[in-house]
């Protein structure tokens, strides 16, 4: 969905510079800050991802690693308690 919105965007702007809306923008000149924009925007759509991701408590590792040392759980049904 995110390139769709991508092409989208581009092809307003080369459309809005074919019809003279935007007179400040220099197609041959500007061109490049497409690829700086697109540059940035995948920049911080990886470093949102990084921030969303779940990270496992630490108490529950443990209580989790001391059950799978006493035998209490297998490790499939550890691998479930960590992943909810």
């Amino acid at each position: 969905m995110g390139t769709g919105i991508w092409f989208i965007v581009i092809g307003l702007i080369v459309w809005g510079l074919n019809l003279g809306v935007f007179s400040f923008w220099k197609w041959s000149r500007d061109w490049p800050l497409i690829f700086v924009l697109i540059g940035i925007y995948l920049v911080c759509e990886s470093i949102a991802k990084r921030l969303k991701r779940k990270k496992p408590d630490k108490r529950k590792v443990k209580e989790v690693i001391k059950k799978l040392e006493k035998g209490e759980i297998s490790p499939d049904e550890a691998i479930d308690e960590l992943k909810e």
